[in-house]
Formats: structure tokens, C-alpha cells, sequence
């Protein structure tokens, strides 16, 4: 029978035994005799590892240093602890480490020590659960939690053994353990979900309190099913008999531990006094209890992890007794030997088991999956029946299924039990470590509790009307917080007119137990809950409640919970309620000496959460100060202190100053309160920095405080933070109660110098200061913070349609918000654009109409459009100053300083006579119209430098945007602006620094003087020498390294607060370390090209519409005589710019019409003045008149500057001539004057080679000037650089050296017959056909010599392609005054270097060169110059004519045929060369005969004949893909033709009166 059972289908446990040989040592050894003494005896088999103590702390050691290290690798994926501890053990196990003993596998002896301790500490783990558990839970469970607790364990349960079944159907599920394993796979375990929701912090969460709930019912029934299963597999195996004596006993053991031990623990609770502490000798009896638990439960034919957790269970949950044993044994516990038991457990996962696995193994294995998708569905299901939201749904089946500890420890021990075999657990192992990993991760992405929490609705105290009632949350802590918060609300006299709904809520830390409470006191009922956790302060408000019936209604809780997570109880309760304002107490109390009473800094944290997350307003009441004998000295709030109560508001500005002022408003109202509202004002408002929309709302609530005769106004103003406390001194004795906004994160001068000395800021700057050690005075002080969280990223919006929330928008989200405004503002942009383009005007005053056509002077509802919100101005404004100030790092890294030393007499007298006139002009205006003001102490100073300054970036833009950067008059306007720019900085300065002399006096503008100059040095002689390094380090022609491009930025992020440091405006820190870089390649040009495309694109026309949101013409009404004077002064000065930069270019005889166009570009204002201004007006250094005034004045100027300069000054007038340039009007021994463009260096070799082809002669000479054209990147100013041969020093940027060595190295090749000179032009791509036709103008150049944009390898592919080239090509066809050739290159071979070059010296001893000839101007050019080159015997030329075989369609005006036929004519009697004439009838005949003769030539010239139609090339016109080189150039470039030659394609000069574009492609 044994050997026929054999191959049925068991376990593969049944029938095996261990056989082990086990060796004891006695005495054990423990305890080491010590390292030393161990190296000094001789001994030498005695080892430390020889003793099981250092043993063990060693391999403690290592599993925890190795678990820290995997958790820290894995912790930013979201991976549980848990999880690297399992991976350190599988790390740690013989799988991985071949060696038995190594690392933790010192011995056998000590894996089991190990193991032992780690079992220790998961047995106590198992009881610490059990009395965290509160079971009375399970009968207060909602039908909901219900319902998913049984039934995510019954169905996945059934399912599990269907499917086991199904697979293999003549087993017996109950005799081999099958029904016992699949309710561990189908079963749920509270420990380990309560684990998971601590970790994700969402215990205190509905879905946290659902999933506990739904936790503990599914754990007690997977109990109950796990102990029944065990009694129905005895009744199968050893008879119904056995199973109802097992039956029997656990009931016993349950009696007794219900009836006897319970009860002995719950006498020792009532025997504790009230919130005191156990005794110890109890505290040692319950241990002593549950170590006898394991040995007692066996008696009771239990399984042995069972007793400590039943024991667990009857102990009391809460305090006295259960809090006392988790705050003793938990730390220890979960600490030390859990993750000890963790990591034993993958010391026993091996892969090597799934090569043996038996089919029992499989099928458990797909049961278990089976189960696990199953109770998933359940857990999923049962929640969307009930109508909760689907994230939630999922996130709730997450956390069902998750397995953990529990399940790791109980299949552990049963694989050491021989329960599973090792297969089996190896299968499970992966499961938990999967699901285990996977949880967590899913849970967070889909449950985000504080997102209910992030709304716009308005829950604030300026919100709410003054005869509505407001609703309140108070929190309290400890006793003595009761006091202080019923005399505050004492304080503000609530009458049935101005009712208070006042929740009260007792947060109470969660100790002893895992779920946490929630206690709503209801008031009818006597009793309280059975833990009086809050008998004291219920009877405290209920008594405040009798004494205020009818004005105030009080509702008390009571929140027993973790207190990391008790900010979820005080938000919920607050979105529950509708709240307006919560009330929280300050985390330290003091006595009236100064001295602290109590601290905790639990409640620090807690504050500190509620003032990020809260929903509505909150306020943190700093109690008043105390008596050394702990009882309170009258409370300066107590009804009964005086007949008045005296409070105060201290007002700074912005939304926490207007919510205080608010509340304090409602509790004046009534006639014992006496409120005095302190205004403290900036004596110098330079440095105030406050939004349109904040000056606005403080200008209006504090018009209502002035006109009231209920309240007191104080007007104080003071110069900084020194000032402020020294006045804040003398006044607080006054008062009981005061009022102050948090304002976190504001900066201004009334608080300036004490942001250092701030220790909470929590309560901010001035209740920091207000309850200091300074202070000691009895009042109380209530700090309030007007808080909204931030809603950015939006769910989606087809989860908006989805939930029903009203008050849940898209438009309520920032993100999608400003997308919305972004979209609104481009496409109203560029309809305006559109429309005025025509015109002339620039993109700037399209984006400034669209911010004025947005803005609320058009549109009354301000919530409309970019108007959406209040907050969303304010976010659509910080994007856009964003972007100006990162514009004005850009301009200023664009600046070349050095310039200014370089630029000539009359760039310097206009830069400086157009800055310096104006501003005289207008200070002497201003002080003809205001003759008793002072010009320096009101500003008139500062804002005349505004008026009459130069802006380098906007006359830079303008003269882009006109196309005249490189032409004479944009090279002279450049470096005037440079000039003018620079001292309008300085002056700039120093009027900042007059007006603080005036007001401050001198030592203080002396002081920012020193500090200024001192920023000036660490700039020069710290910073720009660091960039200086990087660049240094930078290979030649490389690019600079992404962590030195990073490390600038960073710097520029932080200039504008380092500047403040020095007292200099926060402006002109990023400009003036925008200077400091090193402007070109590398550093400058990478900084440039990776940042000024989303700049200038995105950013800054997003700033240019905010600051014509601020557009108002109403603000002309109320404009005071002053905003008139500064109007005046204002236009004054734009006259007398114009007529100064109109007069110093006529006295140096620059032509009229030049002058007038140089006038009107120094004037030219911009998105510079613009934001200026707009600053300014934000920072109250101007009122809205003058900006309104201001902003007419820059779209006037910038409207009508680019018009008017584009009709005085056209730069290609100059290329219209009608002189003859030409090579064919050139003699054949006179010396021939040539350019050469170069891009590259390949164009080198390509052009001299073409040189050499020529044969040059000293009778046909050659002055060759060679152009290097270079990207201007990095830099604003366009250079232009003549390489003197004499000089052996380049210039610092070496941008041509290779050029100059290479031609200079030609011309001694050919002295006498060529002579070179090199220049070098840096400018824009789009602008560089102006250097090169300025260049052949002053140079009267006869032909350019183009490179091609496109080269190709030798089996026609590309090999590299330029499009900026060909445009640059397409703009000297256009307007050249000579001659144009186009180099194309002969073909390269794949690797990149040469095939030899046809036209080099050495390629043969004779140089053939073809002309393909049609007639036209053009082929007579290039006939002409072949011709001259043909003048060496080396070089044989061809001339084939092509002639139409039908010439009806040949079109040629009279002229061409009688110049073609004289040229040819000369050609034909000539020995020296070959002449072939060739009718073809068509271009497909004119392809044949060229591809069959082209292999012949190494050069071949070809005219444009650019719009050219004749027979000789119909067919071919349509097939042309580059019509810069004529039909013919690009038949022999295309693919068709892949031979290795040359081609040089010729125009001949252009006459022509105007120019007429040429389209590309």
C-alpha cells in the first residue's frame, strides 16, 4: 500500500523525516573573554566567532547596514521597508553565497540563535497586534466594511478551492491540507494592512478607516476559518472524536482567557489612578503572561501563535495597560527583532526548489493566484456597488490584497514545520515580495487624501458677513488650553446678531490600540463614551455654551490618533463643517519671567501641517504668560480683568493682515471692545514689493477702518525691523489681546533685519518678535494665516465631469489655469499681430493691446478670461516677472563691456549727450513747474534718469527686427546704446543712492555705496574668474559641461537675494552677473542658444501682456498735479533726445536721412521701460496715473520708431547702382579682385584648390579677401575683425586662425601673383549677406565666391547640410554689387576624408575644365572667367555650346545673341582651347550628352540663367530642386550625375533699380 500511494497526489511532505546528527557543546560558549585576550593566548582555535554573543551582534551588523543600504536605494520607488528586508536576507543566503559560512552563515549554531531571536521577536510582534486590536470595532463596523471584510475572504476561499479542484478532482481537499492553505492564501491580516496605511499615512482617511475597519472583520474570520480548518483536517485524520475534544479545549482556553485573565487585567486598570501609569509589577505579570502563552496553548491542542495573540486580544486596549505595553515593547520590537525575522526569512528562499516542484506545488500556486485576483475583484466591486469614487474603489482593492510580515512569518514557520515543502514557499515568497512592492506604490498614485482639502472655495472671515454665523474649530491639547481659548472667545462678545458655531476638538495621542477614534459627544446623553477621554472639556464648553445661550452653539469631539496624522481629523472636520477659521494652540507657554513652561514639539509639527493643508483660515493663539507657581495670573482675556477689552491689529499689508483685520472687525462690534488698528508704513517704499490686486484690497479695507468712529487708526512709519520693535515696545502694554498676520514669506522694509532673528515661523516675523524674551508682558497674541493650498495638477477632466463636487472645476487647478491663459493670450496675440503687421509695428504692441484688451478696464467681471481668479493673476505675473528678470541676465550676457573702450568719438558723444541733455532738461522742467518741491527726497530724480536713459536690449531688438544690425547706421546705434545704456545705470544707482541720503542720511548712502562696490568686486574679481576656469577647461570648438551651464544658472537664481544682501535693487543682479560671463562660445553662446528661445518665445511675451492688465485710463481722472508734472517732464525729454541725437550726427556730417533714422532708434522704447515701469507701480515708487501716463507714451514711441526709420533708411540702396562690376569688364592683365566666403574649414582646401586650378600669373594677379563668417551666439554686438598679416597676435577670440594660417601659407605659394587679406564677421545668419556686400563694395570687388549649403559623399549621399546658407546664398544672389559664383564641392568618400580633390595641383599634370555654354549674360560670365583662367598652359578648357536643334523656342533679346555671338566668335579662333557645338532638341537630350562627357573634367562652370526658358534645358525645370544654381548646376549636382568633379555656377552682376526677392526651394 506504501509503495502504491507513492505517486498520489500529497504534499510531498507526507512520510519524510529528518535525519540529523546534532552535536552539543557544554558549557556553551556565550560570552567572548574579550578580543585582546583572545590574539594573547596561544590557542589559536579560539575565535570570536567561536562565542554565540559577538556572534550575534555581528550578524545584526550586517543585516541592518545592509538593509539600510538597500532601503535607501529603494525608498524613492516607494518600497516598504519590509521589502528590503526580505532582499538583504535572500542576499545573505546560501543561494547567492555558495559557502555556508560566510557573513551570516558563520555556523548552524548561530542561524539558529538568529533564527530563534527573530521567531522571539514575531511572536511578540503577533501579541503587540492583538492588543493594539480593539474588537468592540467589529460590532461599530458600517455594513459597508462588513460586507467587504467577509466577503473578500468567503469568495476568493471558494474560488480557491473550485480551481484546486478543477485541477485535480480526485483528491480530498481536507485530508492534505489544501482547505488550511487556501484560507492563508484567501485570508486578510489587520497588521499588516494597518502597516501599510501608516507607511502611505492615510490611516486617519476615510479609505483608511474603511480599509481598517474592513481589515479587522476579514482577520478575525480568517482566524476563525484557519482554526477550523485545523479541526476539520483532525476530524478526517484522526476522527470526529478528536476534532470535538480540540473543539472543546480552545473553547476552554477562550473561557479562560476571556473570564479569568481579562478580568484579572481589567482589576489591575481600575486599581491605576486616573492618566496615571500602570504599575510595573502588573506591567511584568501580563509579560510574564504571555511568554507562558506558546507552552500554554499546546496544552490546549492550539497552534502555538495563536495563544499570544488571543492573549493579546483580552488585554485592555488604550491606556493604562495596553499603552503601556506597545510604548515599551514596540520600539524594541519593531525595531530590533522584527526586521531580524524579516531577513531569517529570505535566508530561506532558494530558486534551486522550482526545479523539483511536484504538481501538488502548481496547483496551490494557481490557487494562490486564483485567490489573489479574485479577492482583488471582490474588493474592487464591492465598493463601486456602494457608489464610491473608482480611484478610491482601486486603491481600496490595493490595500485588501496586500500581504506582508504575516504572511511571510506563517509560511516560514510552516515550511520548518514540514506543513509546505520548500517548492511551495519559494512560489509564495515571490507572491508576497510582488504584491508587496506593487501596493504601495498603486495606493499612493491613486489615493491623494489632501486633495479634497485643495478648493478655492472662499472659507475665510473677510468672506463671511458680520450678522452670519461664524463657524469655528478650536483645538485643544492639554487642560490649560481650555482656559485661554474660552476667555479669547469670552474676548470677542458673540451676540445672537454676530452668532459663533464653535466645534470643539480634543486631539488625544493613539496609544495601545492601532484603529483610531473619532467621538462625536453628543450633549443629550449623560453618559460619555466608556473612555472618558474628554469628561473635562466637555463639561468646561458645555458650561461656555449655557453662559452664551443663543450666540454660541458648541459640538465637542474628540480625535484619538497618531500625531502625524491628526491634521487629517482637524481638515476633514473643518470640510464637514463648512469652517472658516480654526483656532490652534502654540506649541510653547511661558512664564511671566520668561521662562518656559511646557513644550512639545509635536504640536509644533502638527501646526505646521495645518498651515500647509488647512481649507479655510487659521489662527495660532499664543496664550498669555504665567505666574512661576503654574497658576495663571489674571488672564488679560478674563471677563472680569477690566471693563474694556483692549485689542489691537498690527497691519503691514497683503491677505494675512486683511483676514486679521477682519476678525477683528467682528469682535469690535461690540461696545466692550476697544480696537486699535496700527498701520505701519515703509518711510521708503522703494523696497516694497506688493502685487496690483494686494495694494488694491488694503487700500479698501483700510478706507473702511478710517471712516469708522468704532475704531482707533494708527498711522506709523518706520524704516526697518529695529524701528518697528522699538515702537511695538512702547504700545503692547496697552493692550490684552493682539492681532497679527502670520505673512510668510513677506519681505518688506518694516520688517527688515529681523528675518535672522525669527525662531517659529509659524507664527512669523512679528509674532515672533511679539512673544520673544523681549516682550514679557501679560497679553495674548493671535497669529492668523489666510491659507489656500495650491491645487496645481488637475485629476483629469473627465474625472471632474465624473464627480458631482460643485466646487471641483478645471479652472480651479493653476496648471490647466495657466495653459488656459497662455492659450488666450498667443492666439489674441497673433490675431492682433496679424492685423498690424502691415503696418510696420512691432510684436511688442500686439502683446501689450492683448494684455489691455484683457484687462479689467474691458472687461467690468473680472473673473473672465486671463481674469479667471485672483490667484491667477497673481500666477500669470510671477511667470512673466519670471521671464524679465531671466531676459535681463540674457541682455546683460549678451553685452560686450569691452566694446565701449572700441567705440569711436561720435558713438560716445551721442551715447552720453542723449542720456545726460534730456535728464538736465527735464529736472530743470519739473522744477519750473513745481518750484517749492524737492527734486531728490519725491523721487523726481530717480524717474528723470528713467525718462531720459537708453535701453541697449530695446534698440538691439528694433534694429533685429528692421534688419540693419550690420549695416553702418545699426553698428553706430548699437554702440551709442551700449554707451547710453551703461551710464543710465549708473545713474540709475546713484539716484537711489541721493535718495537715501536725503531720507536716511549720508552715512547710510555711503554704507550702500561700500556694499554696492563690494558686489561689484565679488562679481569681477570672484565669479567671472570661476566662469573664466570653465571656459578654460572647455576643449577648443566644444561644448561647455552641463553641470558648469547648470551651476551659472543656479547663480542667476540666486542673484536677486544675494543683492538685496547689498542693498542694491534686486533688478540689477541678474543683469549685472549677465555681464560678468564671458560672452561667445562656449559659455555665453550655450547659456543663449538653450535659454533665449523659450524666453524671448514664452515668457516674456506673457510678461508684456500682464503689464498691460495693469492699463487703466480711469486712474486719469484722480491724476495729481505731480503725475502731471512727470507727464510733462517726461515728453520733454523724449524732444530734446530726439533733437540731440538728431543734432551730433548732422554736425559730423552724417547724410540727412540717416540722422533723422539714427534720432528716432535712440528714442525707441520697449518691453525694458515697459516692465520698469510696472515694477515700479507694483512697488508704489509710482502711482497708477504716472504708469498709466507712461505706458501711452512707450506704445506711441514703439508704434511709430519702426515705422518711420524703415522709410528713412533702406541698407540695400546702396547695392542699386549701376556700376559695372563684372569679370567680363575686367581687363585680362589687370588684377582681378575677388572674395571668398568660408563656413567651414573643409572650405578651405575646396576654395584654394579651385585658386590653384586658375594657374594665377603675375600679369593676371589676383586680391583675394577672404570673408570667415561665424554665427554671432552669446553676444548682442555684431563684430567684424580685419587679420593684419603683420600681427602675430590674433585677436582674444581666435575665431579665424586656422583661415589666416592656410591663406597666408597660399599667398607665399603664389607671391606676387595673389595677394590676401583675411576678415573674420561674426553676425546673424540672416544679416551676413551685409558684411559680405559691404565688404565687395569698399573693397570694389568684382566676383564672390559662395560655398554650396549641401556636400555628398561620392555615392551620393549627403553628407552635410546647412539651410541657414542657402538663404544666406539666396540674399547675396539678390543683392550683391558684382559677380557670384557657386562653389559646389566634388563628392567625399564614406569616411569623410578626401577622395582626391579634381582640382588639386597634384591630381594630374594638366587641370581640363568645361563650360557648358546656352547664352545669356550669365554663361558669358562664366565664359569670361574661364577664359582668364585658361591663360596657363596646364589647364585645357572646353567650351561646349549647347544650340536648340529647334530654335522657335529659344527667346534671346537682340543684345544677348549679338554679345554671344561675338564672345563665341572669339572662342572659335582661338588655339588655346576646345570648342564643341551640340544641337539637342530637348533637356532630357541635354541630361544624355552631359552624363556621358562630364567624367572627363575637373571643374565645371555653368551659368545660373536664374528664370531662363529654352529648348535646350524644357523638362528640366520641374525636376530643379535648387534654383540657386540654375537648371543645368543642379542636373550635375543631382544623383544622377555622381562623378568626381567640381562646379562652379556663375551670375553675373545684377542692374537692377529695386530688389526683388527670390523664392527658396
Amino acid at each position: 500500500m506504501a509503495n502504491g500511494n507513492s505517486s498520489s497526489y500529497t504534499t510531498g511532505m507526507e512520510g519524510m523525516k529528518r535525519s540529523e546528527e546534532i552535536c552539543l557543546k557544554f558549557p556553551p560558549n556565550v560570552i567572548s573573554p574579550g578580543l585582546a585576550a583572545l590574539l594573547v593566548q596561544k590557542d589559536k582555535h579560539e575565535k570570536l566567532m567561536d562565542y554565540s554573543g559577538p556572534r550575534l551582534h555581528f550578524q545584526m551588523v550586517v543585516i541592518f547596514v545592509l538593509t539600510q543600504i538597500i532601503h535607501s536605494l529603494l525608498k524613492k520607488l516607494g518600497l516598504p521597508l519590509f521589502i528590503s528586508q526580505l532582499l538583504a536576507g535572500i542576499l545573505l543566503s546560501p543561494m547567492v553565497f555558495s559557502d555556508q559560512h560566510s557573513l551570516v552563515n558563520i555556523s548552524e549554531e548561530s542561524v539558529a540563535v538568529l533564527g530563534t531571536v527573530g521567531a522571539f521577536g514575531f511572536v511578540f510582534f503577533l501579541f503587540l497586534s492583538g492588543v493594539k486590536m480593539d474588537l468592540s470595532l467589529t460590532l461599530k463596523s458600517g455594513k459597508k466594511a462588513i460586507c467587504i471584510g467577509l466577503l473578500t475572504v468567503v469568495v476568493p476561499l471558494v474560488s480557491c478551492m473550485t480551481t484546486i479542484k478543477l485541477l485535480h478532482e480526485e483528491g480530498n481537499e481536507f485530508s492534505n491540507k489544501t482547505f488550511f492553505l487556501a484560507v492563508t492564501y484567501s485570508g486578510t491580516s489587520f497588521p499588516v494592512i494597518h502597516c501599510l496605511l501608516s507607511d502611505l499615512k492615510i490611516l486617519n482617511s476615510e479609505l483608511g478607516r474603511l480599509g481598517l475597519s474592513a481589515a479587522l472583520i476579514g482577520d478575525m474570520l480568517t482566524l476563525f476559518l484557519t482554526v477550523f480548518s485545523l479541526w476539520v483536517k483532525t476530524g478526517f485524520e484522526k476522527g470526529r472524536k478528536e476534532a470535538l475534544i480540540d473543539f472543546g479545549l480552545a473553547m476552554l482556553f477562550i473561557v479562560i482567557v476571556v473570564f479569568v485573565l481579562r478580568a484579572a487585567m481589567k482589576w489591575m486598570v481600575k486599581r491605576t489612578p486616573e492618566a496615571g501609569q500602570i504599575k510595573d509589577i502588573c506591567f511584568y505579570l501580563v509579560i510574564l503572561a504571555f511568554m507562558m502563552s506558546p507552552r500554554f496553548t499546546d496544552l490546549f491542542r492550539i497552534y502555538f501563535l495563536y495563544g499570544p495573540f488571543i492573549f493579546g486580544l483580552a488585554v485592555p486596549d488604550g491606556p493604562p495597560l495596553g499603552s503601556a505595553l506597545v510604548e515599551k515593547l514596540d520600539p524594541v520590537i519593531s525595531g530590533l527583532f522584527l526586521p531580524i525575522f524579516a531577513t531569517t526569512c529570505g535566508l530561506r528562499f532558494d530558486l534551486s526548489y522550482f526545479k523539483n516542484s511536484n504538481l501538488f506545488a502548481y496547483h496551490q500556486v494557481l490557487g494562490a493566484m486564483v485567490a489573489l485576483i479574485i479577492k482583488f475583484g471582490v474588493s474592487l466591486l464591492v465598493p463601486l456597488l456602494c457608489k464610491m469614487p473608482t480611484r478610491d474603489s482601486l486603491a481600496l482593492a490595493f490595500i485588501m490584497i496586500s500581504k506582508g510580515i504575516v504572511e511571510m512569518g506563517s509560511y516560514s514557520i510552516m515550511n520548518d514545520n514540514r506543513v509546505i515543502s520548500e517548492d511551495i514557499f519559494a512560489h509564495m515568497t515571490i507572491v508576497i515580495i510582488l504584491v508587496a512592492s506593487i501596493v504601495p506604490i498603486l495606493v499612493k498614485r491613486l489615493y491623494d487624501p489632501s486633495r479634497k482639502y485643495l478648493c478655492f472655495q472662499k472659507r475665510t472671515i473677510m468672506n463671511s458677513r458680520l450678522n452670519q454665523e461664524l463657524r469655528l474649530i478650536v483645538c485643544v491639547h492639554v487642560p490649560g488650553n481650555v482656559n485661554s481659548i474660552i476667555n479669547q472667545l469670552n474676548a470677542s462678545c458673540p451676540t445672537r446678531e454676530s452668532s459663533i458655531s464653535l466645534d470643539v476638538l480634543h486631539l488625544i495621542k493613539l496609544s495601545g490600540q492601532a484603529t483610531p477614534l473619532f467621538i462625536t459627544h453628543d450633549k443629550q446623553k449623560k453618559t460619555l463614551s466608556s473612555k472618558s477621554y474628554s469628561e473635562n472639556v466637555v463639561v468646561a464648553f458645555e458650561q461656555f455654551e449655557r453662559d452664551n445661550w443663543g450666540a454660541v452653539s458648541v459640538n465637542v469631539f474628540t480625535a484619538v490618533s497618531p500625531p502625524n496624522l491628526m491634521y487629517e481629523d482637524i481638515c476633514n472636520l473643518a470640510m464637514d463643517r463648512l469652517t472658516s477659521f480654526i483656532v490652534l494652540p502654540f506649541h510653547r507657554r511661558w512664564y511671566i519671567d520668561g521662562s518656559i513652561e511646557s513644550e512639545d514639539q509635536t504640536v509644533r509639527t502638527l501646526n505646521f501641517d495645518i498651515l500647509e493643508k488647512a481649507p479655510c483660515s487659521v489662527g495660532i493663539l499664543v496664550e498669555g504668560r504665567r505666574n512661576l507657581k503654574g497658576s495663571g495670573i489674571r488672564d488679560p482675556l478674563s471677563s472680569d480683568n477690566s471693563s474694556f477689552y483692549n485689542i489691537a491689529v498690527i497691519f503691514l499689508g497683503g491677505p494675512d493682515d486683511r483676514e486679521a483685520l477682519a476678525l477683528a472687525k467682528r469682535i469690535s462690534q461690540d461696545k466692550s471692545v476697544r480696537l486699535t488698528v496700527i498701520h505701519l508704513k515703509a518711510a521708503n517704499s522703494l523696497g516694497v514689493i506688493f502685487t496690483e490686486n494686494d495694494r488694491m484690497l488694503d487700500s479698501a479695507v483700510l478706507n473702511d477702518v478710517k471712516q469708522s468712529v468704532c475704531f482707533t487708526y494708527i498711522e506709523e512709519h518706520v524704516n526697518d525691523g529695529p524701528e518697528t520693535s522699538n515702537f511695538l515696545q512702547s504700545v503692547v502694554e496697552d493692550y490684552q489681546l493682539i492681532i497679527v498676520g502670520r505673512r510668510y514669506k513677506t519681505e518688506d522694509p518694516q520688517t527688515l533685519g529681523l528675518q535672522e532673528w525669527c525662531e517659529f515661523q509659524e507664527i512669523g516675523i512679528i509674532g515672533d518678535l511679539l512673544s520673544s524674551a523681549d516682550f514679557i508682558r501679560n497679553y495674548s497674541l493671535l497669529i492668523v494665516c489666510l491659507t489656500f493650498p495650491p491645487k496645481v495638477i488637475s485629476p483629469g477632466l473627465a474625472t471632474i465631469l465624473v464627480e458631482k463636487d460643485e466646487d471641483e472645476k478645471l479652472m480651479t487647478y493653476s496648471g490647466p489655469r495657466l495653459h488656459c491663459q497662455m492659450v488666450v493670450i498667443f492666439v489674441l496675440t497673433q490675431i492682433i499681430h496679424s492685423l498690424l503687421k502691415k503696418l510696420g509695428l512691432p510684436l511688442f504692441i500686439s502683446q501689450i493691446l492683448a494684455g489691455i484688451l484683457l484687462s479689467p478696464m474691458l472687461f467690468s467681471d473680472r473673473h473672465s478670461l486671463v481674469n479667471i481668479s485672483e490667484d491667477s493673476v497673481s500666477v500669470l505675473g510671477t511667470v512673466g516677472a519670471l521671464g524679465f528678470v531671466f531676459f535681463l541676465f540674457l541682455s546683460g550676457v549678451k553685452m560686450d563691456l569691452s566694446l565701449t573702450l572700441k567705440s569711436g568719438k561720435k558713438a560716445i558723444c551721442i551715447g552720453l549727450l542723449t542720456v545726460v541733455v534730456p535728464l538736465i532738461f527735464c529736472m530743470t522742467t519739473i522744477k519750473n513747474l513745481h518750484p517749492e518741491g524737492n527734486e531728490f527726497s519725491n523721487k523726481s530724480f530717480f524717474l528723470a534718469v528713467t525718462y531720459s536713459g537708453t535701453s541697449f536690449p530695446v534698440i538691439h531688438s528694433l534694429l533685429s527686427e528692421l534688419k540693419i544690425l550690420n549695416s553702418e547706421l545699426g553698428r553706430l546705434g548699437l554702440s551709442a546704446a551700449l554707451i547710453g545704456d551703461i551710464v543710465t545705470l549708473v545713474l540709475t544707482v546713484f539716484s537711489l543712492w541721493v535718495n537715501t541720503g536725503i531720507e536716511k542720511g549720508i552715512k547710510e548712502a555711503l554704507m550702500d555705496v561700500g556694499l554696492a562696490l563690494l558686489f561689484i568686486v565679488i562679481v569681477v574679481f570672484v565669479l567671472r574668474p570661476v566662469m573664466k576656469w570653465m571656459v578654460k577647461r572647455t576643449p577648443e570648438a566644444g561644448q561647455i559641461k552641463d553641470i558648469c551651464f547648470f551651476i551659472v544658472v543656479l547663480a542667476f537664481m540666486m542673484s536677486p537675494r544675494f543683492t538685496k544682501l547689498f542693498r542694491v535693487y534686486f533688478l540689477f543682479g541678474p543683469f549685472i552677473l549677465g555681464l560678468a560671463v564671458p560672452d561667445g562660445p562656449p559659455l555665453g553662446s550655450a547659456i543663449v542658444e538653450k535659454l533665449d528661445p523659450i524666453i524671448s518665445g514664452l515668457f516674456l511675451p506673457i510678461f508684456a501682456t500682464s503689464c498691460g492688465l495693469r492699463f487703466d485710463p480711469s486712474y486719469f481722472k484722480d491724476s495729481t498735479k505731480f503725475a502731471y508734472h512727470q507727464a510733462i517732464g517726461a515728453v520733454v525729454t523724449l524732444l530734446i533726445k530726439f533733437v540731440v541725437s538728431l543734432l551730433v550726427p548732422l554736425l559730423c556730417k552724417m547724410p540727412t536721412r540717416d540722422s533723422f533714422a539714427l534720432a528716432f532708434i535712440m528714442i525707441s522704447k520697449g518691453i525694458v521701460e515697459m516692465g520698469s515701469y510696472s515694477i515700479m507701480n507694483d512697488s508704489r515708487v509710482i502711482s497708477e496715473d504716472i504708469f498709466t501716463h507712461m505706458t501711452i507714451v512707450i506704445i506711441l514711441v514703439a508704434s511709430i520708431v519702426p515705422i518711420l526709420v524703415k522709410k528713412l533708411f533702406d541698407p540695400s540702396r546702396k547695392y542699386l547702382c549701376f556700376q559695372t562690376r563684372t569679370i567680363m569688364n575686367s581687363k585680362l592683365n589687370q588684377e582681378l579682385r575677388l572674395i571668398s566666403c568660408v563656413h567651414v574649414p573643409s572650405n578651405v582646401s575646396s576654395i584654394i584648390n579651385l585658386f590653384n586650378a586658375s594657374c594665377l600669373t603675375r600679369d593676371s594677379s589676383i586680391a583675394l579677401d577672404v570673408l570667415h563668417l561665424v554665427k554671432l551666439s552669446g553676444r548682442a554686438t555684431t563684430l567684424f575683425i580685419a587679420h593684419h598679416k603683420q600681427k602675430k597676435t590674433q585677436p582674444n577670440k581666435s575665431y579665424s586662425e586656422n583661415v589666416v594660417v592656410a591663406f597666408e601659407q597660399f599667398e607665399r605659394d603664389n607671391r606676387e601673383a595673389v595677394s590676401v587679406n583675411v576678415f573674420t564677421a561674426v553676425s546673424s545668419p540672416n544679416l551676413m549677406y551685409e558684411d559680405i556686400c559691404n565688404l565687395a563694395m569698399d573693397r570694389l570687388t568684382s566676383f564672390i565666391i559662395l560655398p554650396f549649403h549641401r556636400r555628398w559623399y561620392i555615392d551620393g549621399s549627403i553628407e552635410s547640410e546647412d539651410q541657414t546658407i542657402r538663404s544666406l546664398n539666396f540674399d547675396i544672389l539678390e543683392r550683391a554689387p558684382c559677380s557670384i559664383g557657386i562653389l559646389v564641392e566634388g563628392r567625399r568618400n564614406l569616411k569623410g576624408s578626401n577622395v582626391r580633390d579634381p582640382l588639386a595641383s597634384n591630381n594630374s599634370s594638366s587641370y581640363n575644365i568645361a563650360v557648358i555654354f546656352m547664352g545669356g549674360q550669365d554663361d558669358r560670365e562664366a565664359l569670361a572667367l574661364a577664359k582668364r583662367i585658361s591663360q596657363d598652359k596646364n589647364v585645357s578648357l572646353t567650351v561646349i555650346h549647347f544650340k536648340a536643334a529647334n530654335s522657335l523656342g529659344a527667346i534671346l533679346t537682340e543684345n544677348d545673341r549679338m554679345l554671344d555671338d561675338a564672345m563665341l566668335s572669339d572662342i572659335k579662333q582661338s588655339i588655346c582651347l576646345t570648342y564643341i557645338e551640340k544641337q539637342v532638341k530637348d533637356g532630357p537630350e541635354t541630361s544624355n550628352y552631359l552624363r556621358s562627357i562630364v567624367d572627363d573634367y575637373q571643374l565645371i562652370i555653368v551659368g545660373r540663367r536664374y528664370k531662363r526658358e529654352n529648348p535646350q534645358t524644357s523638362g528640366l525645370q520641374e525636376w530643379c530642386e535648387f534654383q540657386e544654381i540654375g537648371i543645368i548646376g543642379d542636373l550635375l549636382s543631382s544623383a544622377d550625375f555622381i562623378g568626381n568633379y567640381s562646379l562652379l555656377i556663375v551670375q553675373q552682376q545684377q542692374q537692377r533699380t529695386t530688389i526683388e526677392p527670390q523664392c527658396i526651394g
